[in-house]
């Protein structure tokens, strides 16, 4: 038996996170359902949910803990509306072609 650990390159905002408030500067404390391992202190993409990508971010903190990922995450920028729906209409044309999206 083996445990199991994603490998993310981008952060997914928890369903009910309030993402009204982002501002370049916020840090936020997440926690993440199953064991994550992400990249420390660079610039990483940031959505909520149906790919709806919301700006970058940088991770500061991880942990691991019953199962679970907790994040100290650091809102570098905040896209607008209009880049907003040009990042996702992107990734989901990208995403097709790798199964990642429908």
């Amino acid at each position: 038996m083996g445990a199991m650990t994603e490998i993310n390159s981008i952060v997914r905002l928890p369903g009910d996170f309030d993402f009204k408030s982002l501002k370049s500067g916020l840090i936020v404390d997440l926690e993440l359902e199953r064991e994550r391992v992400l990249p420390l202190r660079i610039a990483l993409l940031y959505f909520h949910t149906d790919w709806n990508f919301l700006g970058y971010c940088r991770v500061l903190e991880l942990s691991q803990k019953d199962g679970k990922t907790y994040l100290k995450v650091e809102v570098l920028t905040v896209f607008t509306e209009e880049e907003q729906k040009l990042y996702k209409t992107k990734f989901v044309e990208a995403g097709k072609f790798t199964g990642e999206a429908k």
